[in-house]
């Protein structure tokens, strides 16, 4: 019956330190790419942009991510708007900033919950950016 017992404990103990945990930064978003994921936690389609300014206009994820993370090479922040060609400050949108730049504040898993960080927007904070961004921009370069 002990050994019965030490055999199930050893099998117990040999299943879990197989299982790893999935480090808390398991997304890709390149040197210099803004990012965004169709499905939150940084899962489903991704699509990965440089460049100044644009329209994610045709795209897969015009007005239809959940998920996004920034990595400019040289602007500290990414703003994201609901403007299709006009991704200003006064649009309704969020900011993050730069993971290599700031390496804070650079991505956010869930944007339906108060998308992103919002430095002096207009438009307060907390605000549900899920399926709503269509153009974005690089600040503060």
């Amino acid at each position: 019956m002990k050994l019965g017992r030490v055999v199930g404990a050893l099998a117990v103990t040999v299943a879990f330190v197989g299982v790893g945990i999935a480090p808390a930064s398991a997304y890709t978003c390149n040197s210099g790419m803004m990012c965004l994921w169709k499905d939150r936690s940084y899962s489903g389609t991704i699509i990965g942009r440089s460049g100044t300014v644009g329209s994610l206009g045709g795209t897969a994820l015009d007005n239809a991510a959940s998920s996004a993370a920034t990595n400019g090479k040289s602007c500290r922040k990414t703003w994201w708007a609901g403007g299709y060609t006009n991704p200003t400050w006064d649009a309704y949108g969020f900011a993050l900033w730069s993971e290599q730049l700031t390496g804070s504040n650079y991505r956010d898993p869930n944007l339906s919950n108060g998308a992103g960080f919002y430095e002096d927007a207009p438009r307060g904070y907390n605000q549900n950016m899920e399926d709503y961004i269509s153009s974005w921009q690089f600040i503060d370069c």
